[in-house]
């Protein structure tokens, strides 16, 4: 009989162990946002960096081997919080940069390049 009582009460400890882990991994996920780039110009967008607001440098190219065609939409999921944008070119020359672009959980922040 202490034999099975040992061995549930290790079952109901790994089991409320494995289930405060998955709470903490879940509410990771609160915390993220999505930015929107929207493409509303003639010219394509082939670098886009983003830095948090309190950064003194860019953060690397997110588009990759991606690219925003004229019209075109990139949503990109980021930890909540306040960002800076800047987008270029094929040459990478910069397009345009947009500053203290505030990301809030779960929810979309649409910046649109004209």
């Amino acid at each position: 009989m202490k034999i099975i009582k040992r061995i549930l009460l290790l079952l109901f400890a790994f089991g409320f162990i494995v289930s405060l882990s998955s709470c903490f991994i879940l509410s990771g996920l609160d915390d993220m946002g999505t930015l929107i780039v929207e493409n509303q110009s003639e010219e394509t967008i082939f670098f886009m960096y983003i830095s948090n607001a309190n950064s003194m440098n860019w953060g690397d190219d997110v588009l990759g081997d991606d690219v925003i065609n004229p019209g075109d939409k990139y949503r990109l999921p980021v930890p909540s919080g306040y960002y800076d944008v800047q987008i270029a070119n094929f040459f990478n020359i910069e397009l345009d940069s947009i500053y203290d672009q505030l990301v809030l959980p779960g929810e979309s922040t649409t910046i649109t390049y004209y």
